[in-house]
């Protein structure tokens, strides 16, 4: 975990992204995306070693993993993103259905490796 005032961050990034978006920026706001792929990739942070499809296909590492990485992103990784565990909204869980499931559902056949990914079955 980052040694730094979340409370802190907070504001000076809340004004960074009031400026920009009122039309007078005082510098480039920081945007890092990251999600729970990474996160099953730490190995320090993954420490049970869940794969990108234990992560698929089991509701409940789906919700465990996803509030897992926000927590690691949100403490971990700077930007001009709120920081910290959020003391209003909440943390947030999808039904995540990745990015091969439509075809999946056109009739591909799902590849299981690393990635997931839709074997080719378009002629």
């Amino acid at each position: 975990m980052l040694n730094i005032d979340f409370k802190s961050h907070n504001l000076k990034a809340e004004k960074v992204w009031n400026a920009y978006n009122s039309g007078n920026p005082v510098k480039v706001p920081v945007v890092i995306y990251a999600d729970v792929r990474n996160w099953l990739y730490e190995k320090e942070e993954n420490i049970n070693g869940i794969t990108l499809n234990d992560y698929i296909k089991d509701k409940n590492i789906m919700f465990d993993s996803q509030i897992l990485a926000q927590k690691w992103i949100r403490l971990n990784i700077l930007s001009d993103g709120q920081m910290g565990y959020p003391e209003e909204e909440g943390w947030s869980v999808i039904v995540d259905f990745e990015n091969f499931t439509e075809l999946a559902w056109f009739g591909g056949r799902v590849g299981y490796g690393i990635e997931p990914h839709i074997m080719p079955f378009l002629n």
